[in-house]
């Protein structure tokens, strides 16, 4: 059976805290169901990268290639948690 080519990633807001866009400023759009966030694995490779469905990955996720999902998902979650949102596969 082949692996998944893609694994989606649930962003969900601190409880009790506000969650914060790029500039510092609050930012909800990442949380509605139209913008998702996926793992995806680079076709004839063994590398990972992140996609947003609609909108650009943050330039500090943006380009950066994973040898695993777990390694992916430690960076994921230490960017979002400074932004107050909390990093989960789905």
């Amino acid at each position: 059976m082949p692996a998944k080519e893609y694994i989606p990633i649930t962003l969900r807001p601190v409880q009790s805290k506000t969650a914060k866009a790029y500039d510092g400023h609050t930012d909800n759009r990442r949380f509605k169901r139209a913008n998702k966030l996926y793992a995806f694995k680079i076709k004839g490779s063994t590398f990972w990268k992140l996609r947003y469905q609609n909108g650009f990955i943050p330039e500090y996720l943006r380009g950066q290639l994973f040898t695993s999902v777990n390694s992916m998902m430690k960076v994921v979650k230490a960017y979002y948690a400074t932004r107050n949102v909390m990093a989960t596969l789905a």
